[in-house]
């Protein structure tokens, strides 16, 4: 009888065990970038089919970036020297094709903190990306609400929303602008493939 209640306390000791170990997740699960090691790249933020890049002046150092938090909205940062604080992936986290043929190098950096350093990246960054291999001209698909506005890329005309309008690679400037309406504009780097761009626009105080 004796041996039987020393069996049972043992069993629910061991149950007990594993429980509490299961319910403890691995230091990997908590903190993915401990493993990796934090780095620290500043460049110029840009858009390469479809997805953010960062520019360095320094040939063939590209980085693919992704957002690790929802806090970070790498969009807001397009043009800007920037410093970019996360981990490395050792391999692309995306899986699209296009990228893989148009960047094969290209390390993708889970983006954890951004800073700006400066409002327009530096004339050594923008001859960098102009001078890439990732660099075959872009489209930019602009939208805008209210709808038909008026497209200003680089000072000129070039069409009412919505349009896909081509440019060269490097630095732009672009405004979306509609009567009764403050104008919307956004100066970017861009490289190459086909880049969605919304503008929504604010009316203006009566």
């Amino acid at each position: 009888m004796k041996k039987v209640a020393y069996l049972t306390v043992l069993c629910a000791v061991f149950l007990l065990v594993g429980r509490s170990d299961a319910k403890q997740p691995s230091s990997q699960s908590r903190n993915p970038s401990s493993s990796r090691g934090d780095i620290t790249v500043q460049g110029c933020v840009a858009m390469s089919t479809g997805y953010y890049i960062l520019m360095r002046t320094e040939p063939g150092s590209t980085y693919n970036l992704e957002e690790a938090s929802r806090t970070i909205k790498l969009g807001s940062y397009l043009g800007e020297q920037v410093e970019v604080t996360g981990w490395e992936s050792p391999q692309l986290s995306n899986s699209s094709s296009v990228f893989y043929s148009t960047a094969p190098s290209a390390v993708t950096v889970m983006v954890m903190s951004i800073k700006t350093l400066a409002e327009r990246c530096t004339e050594g960054e923008i001859s960098a990306s102009a001078d890439s291999s990732l660099v075959s001209g872009a489209e930019l698909d602009l939208s805008s609400t209210p709808p038909d506005a008026e497209i200003e890329i680089d000072g000129n005309f070039v069409g009412h929303t919505t349009s896909i309008v081509g440019v060269s690679a490097g630095d732009h400037q672009v405004i979306v602008k509609k009567r009764g309406y403050q104008p919307w504009k956004k100066r970017m780097v861009v490289t190459s493939g086909r880049i969605r761009i919304h503008a929504d626009l604010e009316a203006e105080s009566k």
